[in-house]
């Protein structure tokens, strides 16, 4: 329409008119075009609609009213002897992350969004896969330098040759980050990558300082702590034993709205314990404030005291919407005698989970019968017709229960009879080629005995063993329960040292990336690799392939729902039990907002007050 107008004043005598007309045509057109790069440099990245608008003050669960002070104990498990939590190598101290600050931050009331911190701006081209983010000018090191772009450069390029294999995954999807000025860099994904998800991970990195990295060999374990730009720093530590952090009264963030309410203690420290039960008499004698109780036994008679029935020690069952991660059994596939699915559903069968609930647990847990528990990939349903589609060229190599019913593990017997699932499992077995020789299980070939030994760390772990361990007995099958510390456990599960284990995959409000460390072939019996499983299913690692491709919301519930069906069909793991709350703990001094986060607890936004 503006160029109709002009082109007929074109033919005007009125040569004023023109040229004032011309002047506002391109005024309006500079207009339009700075309004648009304008509204694409956001203060967020949201794959659906962000909750906080640029002005927000502070998140809603936090209280920026709360007071600061005050010196607050945590406990952690096991032990530690690297201050470097990026790296494969050695096991990190807990509570490292206080120390780092990234790009941006997750709001942990909406699933798919996270909220600039050492970023301002960003501004993503989806159709040429880049990002440009524009860094606070403010934003400082705990050293006093200033971050810049040549540091996020620098911090990519250490976590993808260095880091993590789950920093690897994601940063080899950035083919070259571009400093186009000291507070101004732009991320060049690989040519054609359609995760809309990368952004949001890549928000997220921690950013580390290029200067401090200079000297280091970052490829091994640390005992100098790395420099970071986060409110607190290691004020000191004593390897295996604890680990105090300082807030940073210099810290450049305290006042961004994404902190306002956080970060309140004056300093943090953390005990190790190797055993839940002495950490919880540790608890009740006050020698730390918060206490996150995982034994369904403990909270049910451990807290009983004086304490508690003065109201000096509060419990709390805190609500929990996050998708529920699956805890189970974990088999090594390496070990010949789990090769076979039908010694696998066998020994699911053998689980009694209806009397641990009900004799162990206070009725208290819900069986997890899904890798995607709570979320909208759980396949809880009869296939959709989509799926049906992804599930039929595989269709000779799959159990024909996958096209047409829904998974559902065996409810075992609460008075204890396991009976009918034991029969099941002994049908299984002898298709198998397990028979019973002298009261044992042996293969009819090999006459080797079907003997394994289970891994453990944790004493309240061996009551719910042994259950299991007796259940297996009777269909002539030993198994040897091995617990060790937290720290040996890891660095077994790190050499995939192990026949079977108890195991945690964590799962996040938008599964991507990590489903292939999880499942792929390639990551099978490397070192430290997430793959405990050491599975290698081509049907499964061209399912995790195309769910990290999936560039819409439909398409990543499509492939993960029938991932979901192809990994619960293989029976790979006996699955355990969740809750649907956090169960915590704590004195009367610590307090934390009205309102608790939908996804998780952020004790950051707690803080501390004298007792009246």
């Amino acid at each position: 329409m503006l160029f109709a107008y002009y082109t007929n004043l074109c033919h005007s005598a009125n040569k004023v008119m023109l040229h004032k007309v011309m002047y506002y045509f391109f005024c309006i057109l500079l207009s339009i075009f700075f309004t648009v790069n304008q509204a694409r440099e956001l203060h967020y990245i949201s794959l659906g609609n962000a909750k906080y608008a640029t002005d927000f003050t502070h998140f809603e669960y936090t209280n920026p009213n709360a007071p600061p002070g005050g010196n607050l104990t945590q406990i952690a498990y096991g032990s530690f002897d690297n201050v470097n939590p990026f790296i494969l190598s050695g096991i990190a101290a807990s509570g490292l992350g206080n120390t780092f600050d990234s790009l941006a931050i997750r709001s942990l009331d909406e699933p798919h969004s996270v909220y600039g911190l050492i970023a301002e701006t960003f501004d993503i081209d989806y159709s040429q896969n880049k990002m440009t983010v524009k860094i606070r000018k403010n934003a400082f090191f705990s050293d006093g330098t200033p971050v810049l772009a040549r540091d996020i450069i620098t911090t990519w390029q250490t976590l993808k040759t260095h880091g993590h294999p789950y920093y690897q995954q994601y940063y080899r999807q950035v083919a070259k980050i571009q400093e186009v000025n000291d507070y101004t860099v732009i991320y060049f994904l690989q040519a054609h990558n359609p995760n809309t998800e990368i952004y949001l991970n890549l928000a997220q990195m921690p950013i580390l300082s290029a200067n401090d990295l200079r000297d280091r060999d970052f490829s091994k374990t640390q005992t100098k702590p790395l420099i970071g730009s986060g409110p607190y720093k290691v004020q000191q530590y004593h390897l295996g034993k604890d680990i105090t952090y300082e807030r940073n009264p210099n810290y450049w963030g305290k006042h961004l709205a994404v902190n306002c309410g956080r970060h309140n203690v004056d300093s943090i420290k953390i005990l190790y314990y190797r055993d839940s039960v002495v950490a919880l008499t540790a608890f009740k004698n006050h020698e730390h404030d918060i206490h996150f109780e995982n034994v369904a036994k403990l909270w049910a008679t451990g807290y009983r005291g004086k304490a508690l029935k003065k109201g000096k020690i509060i419990k709390e069952n805190i609500p929990d919407h996050s998708p529920q991660s699956m805890q189970a059994f974990a088999m090594n596939l390496n070990n010949p005698l789990f090769k076979d699915r039908l010694v696998r559903k066998a020994l699911n069968y053998a689980f009694n989970f209806s009397w641990l609930n009900s004799n162990l647990f206070y009725d208290s847990y819900t069986r997890t019968e899904s890798y995607f528990t709570n979320s909208p990939y759980q396949a809880n349903q009869l296939p959709s017709k989509e799926e049906l589609a992804i599930l039929e060229p595989y269709k000779e190599d799959l159990p024909k229960d996958i096209f047409d019913n829904i998974f559902q593990l065996p409810k075992g017997d609460a008075s204890g009879n396991n009976r009918d699932n034991l029969i099941l499992a002994k049908k299984w077995l002898e298709e198998s080629g397990w028979i019973i020789e002298g009261f044992h299980r042996v293969h009819q070939k090999t006459k080797k005995r079907f003997e394994f030994t289970l891994l453990i760390q944790s004493p309240s772990m061996k009551r719910i063993c042994l259950p299991f361990k007796e259940s297996l007995a009777r269909l002539g099958i030993t198994m040897h329960i091995q617990m060790v510390s937290p720290s040996t456990w890891i660095r077994k599960i790190k050499d995939h040292d192990y026949d079977m284990t108890t195991y945690v995959w964590p799962l996040s409000n938008f599964p991507g990336a990590e489903q292939m460390l999880y499942w792929h072939s390639k990551y099978a019996g490397k070192y430290g690799s997430d793959n405990i499983l050491n599975l290698q299913n081509p049907i499964v690692d061209n399912l995790v392939t195309q769910l990290t491709k999936a560039q819409d919301n439909e398409t990543l519930i499509r492939y993960a729902r029938v991932l979901d069906r192809v990994l619960l069909e293989g029976y790979y793991v006996i699955a355990h039990w969740y809750l649907p709350y956090w169960r915590i703990a704590y004195w009367q001094d610590i307090h934390h907002p009205k309102k608790h986060p939908l996804y998780g607890v952020d004790l950051a936004s707690w803080w501390i007050e004298e007792a009246r």
